[in-house]
């Protein structure tokens, strides 16, 4: 016999899946861990206490939500929450803005809405619901109304894309020039949903050609409707050459919306899945495609060899479509942006994408495949002059547990590192932490009392709704990751001197929480009272707390890898000796057990205690199978815990 040591001087490859447990070949084997739940991963390699979330307020509903982001500029940020009928708005900085009510949107729709932002005004899309646009009207204020195509001085014609959806063959023929006709189609063309639409027919040829508008207003059968004519028709004869407007409620709506290039771009329908709009150059309302001058609106499909359901689109330094079979993207030079002339279409990877908007992060651009099973990046390689899409969860598929939706941060104050933070289906979120020059790469998971159920990126500011029981039932609350705060739906508490009773906790009334002060000392579990006060009692006078839910931080190793001459020592009974836990300013660990001991018997107990940076050692018991050599370091108390590493003795 004779012992060894095992070190894990770092967690960089974060959670691994179980099915990676024979991979001791592998790097990622000796840099992950068994489990890294509720714990954030460093770009030094170490792990650190994930942040607790602030409380914010409580919504007055219960319906399933989808969130986003509006960035006026960094002071001026806000929270959007999108619900049955309405949108919550807060400022970044926790103010209650407004609430949109009577919005367009149903429940149904709510999760799958698509939204887009350039300066004042935001976009809203979805295929089964005409296209929004929500407008800052002040600092607190917004207002929302039907994205309208712009149109000409005279009221005609309006500057937006149209599309022949009937057979080629069909024809139209008029009553009249003018005023209220009847429209008489060739063959089946009209339902009652025509009604509002606008169409319009040309009877001009070559150099001649002039499209004239009109619109429907009453539909008496399949192959007659009475139409207002909005532009003095060029004739009454049958003409085949005639076009309906592309978004409507016959024909659909835009699904995805994206301001590029100076131009608002319109992505798929419910009847043109796979077309491609975009606006004149710096008239985000004008569709008029014109002469294909190089302002002029772009109005083209996507052809391959199947039909492409559009349903995302992101712009990097090349504008990427996403549809739900394969990627696409449109090259453009660092010279010149997209022009009706020039545009071309590149097929690249073939793993089609789900319905939840793609984001940039760390150079590429991520997304979720359409079985929601791989999260991909899409990234462009400078030396094929294409892009790839490499998976980024195969090493811990496990975690990913039907995404409903994500979002990344690339830092914010206090935080070097960059984040994907994918909202699962059952209430916890999959964090993803990648930094391509360090090549870092790994996946931990957070979880939560109650469930997480949508995030944005707010100015650099993870806010969220939590769904949690807090004695009404399941209830939907505001919050946001705070680096500063170690528990979940914390309310902080000061006063200009020490008192052991508090008020303004009536989110908690008649709960059990945990309260801290100082960051540093753990006072204990208490229970608010009904009308939201809190009693310590008298032992326990403080200035400031900290009061919310707990959770548990939890690391635990792989299984040691032992090497012996004869090869890697597997199966083969193992003790593990001891454990050195190399950490910074922590004040609660607990190795397999073994609580890290922060006061000696002969500090002033009336004191702050103080943190513990350095190497902590920690004697283990017992023999174990191989594969079951590991350790796991928890925390029960919600204080700051930082782990930089593992070193652990084997006896064999």
């Amino acid at each position: 016999m004779g012992r060894i040591f095992s070190f894990r001087t770092n967690f960089s490859s974060g959670e691994l899946s179980p099915r990676m447990s024979s991979r001791i070949d592998m790097a990622a084997y000796e840099n992950g861990a068994k489990q890294v739940r509720n714990l954030r991963q460093l770009v030094q390699g170490g792990l650190t206490r994930r942040p607790g979330t602030k409380h914010i307020a409580k919504l007055s509903h219960t319906n399933a939500v989808q969130t986003a982001s509006f960035l006026f500029n960094i002071d001026q940020a806000y929270f959007f929450i999108f619900s049955a009928g309405r949108a919550d708005i807060f400022h970044r900085d926790g103010t209650a803005c407004t609430a949109l009510t009577s919005c367009p949107w149903t429940a149904s729709e709510v999760g799958s809405l698509y939204t887009t932002q350039s300066g004042d005004t935001m976009i809203v899309s979805h295929p089964d619901m005409p296209m929004q646009k929500i407008k800052r009207t002040g600092a607190t204020t917004f207002s929302l109304e039907a994205y309208a195509f712009e149109e000409d001085t005279s009221g005609a014609p309006l500057r937006q894309p149209y599309h022949k959806f009937s057979d080629a063959a069909v024809t139209l023929a008029f009553s009249a020039t003018s005023g209220t006709i009847t429209v008489t189609a060739s063959a089946s063309l009209f339902t009652s949903d025509h009604i509002n639409t606008i169409c319009r027919v040309n009877y001009g040829t070559g150099s001649a050609a002039a499209y004239k508008e009109f619109k429907i207003t009453a539909v008496a059968s399949g192959t007659s409707a009475t139409a207002l004519v909005r532009e003095t028709l060029g004739g009454t004869a049958a003409q085949a050459d005639f076009e309906e407007q592309v978004f409507s409620a016959v024909r659909g709506h835009a699904r995805v919306c994206l301001f590029s290039d100076q131009r608002l771009h319109f992505f798929g329908s419910r009847d043109l899945p796979n077309f491609h709009f975009a606006s004149k150059v710096s008239a985000f309302f004008n569709f008029d495609a014109g002469e294909a001058e190089p302002a002029d609106s772009i109005q083209e499909q996507i052809s391959e060899d199947q039909v492409l359901q559009i349903v995302g689109a992101a712009s990097l330094n090349h504008l990427a479509i996403f549809t739900e079979s394969m990627e696409v993207f449109i090259p453009k030079s660092d010279e010149a942006s997209i022009s009706p002339a020039d545009i071309a279409y590149k097929k690249q990877t073939r793993y089609g994408s789900g319905k939840i908007p793609p984001k940039e992060f760390d150079g590429g651009v991520i997304f979720l495949t359409r079985n929601k099973a791989t999260v991909r990046e899409f990234l462009f390689d400078d030396i094929q002059q294409s892009f790839r899409a490499d998976a980024l969860n195969y090493l811990s598929e496990h975690l990913l547990v039907d995404p409903v939706y994500f979002d990344v941060s690339l830092g914010e104050a206090g935080q070097a590192e960059q984040y994907a933070y994918f909202i699962n289906s059952d209430g916890t979120v999959a964090v993803f932490i990648s930094e391509r020059q360090n090549k870092i790469a790994g996946w931990s998971q957070w979880s939560t009392t109650g469930s997480f159920k949508s995030i944005s990126n707010i100015a650099d500011r993870m806010y969220l709704v939590s769904e949690r029981n807090l004695g009404s039932g399941n209830e939907l609350f505001v919050e946001y990751f705070d680096l500063s705060l170690d528990m979940d739906s914390v309310v902080s508490l000061t006063n200009g001197s020490v008192q052991s009773t508090w008020t303004g906790l009536s989110h908690f009334a008649n709960q059990t929480v945990h309260v801290t002060t100082d960051r540093s000392l753990f006072l204990g579990t208490f229970t608010v009272d009904g009308s939201g006060n809190l009693d310590l009692g008298s032992s326990n006078t403080v200035n400031n707390i900290q009061v919310g839910l707990n959770f548990t931080s939890t690391v635990e190793t792989l299984p040691a890898l032992v090497s012996l001459r004869t090869g890697p020592g597997v199966g083969d009974p193992v003790r593990l000796v001891r454990c050195i836990v190399d950490v910074v300013e922590t004040f609660n660990i607990i190795v397999d057990g073994s609580r890290l001991l922060i006061r000696n018997t002969t500090d002033d107990l009336s004191a702050a205690p103080v943190s513990k940076t350095g190497h902590e050692e920690f004697y283990l018991l017992g023999w174990k199978g191989a594969d079951q050599a590991t350790v796991t370091i928890t925390q029960d108390v919600p204080l700051p815990l930082t782990l930089n590493g593992v070193f652990v003795e084997v006896e064999i």
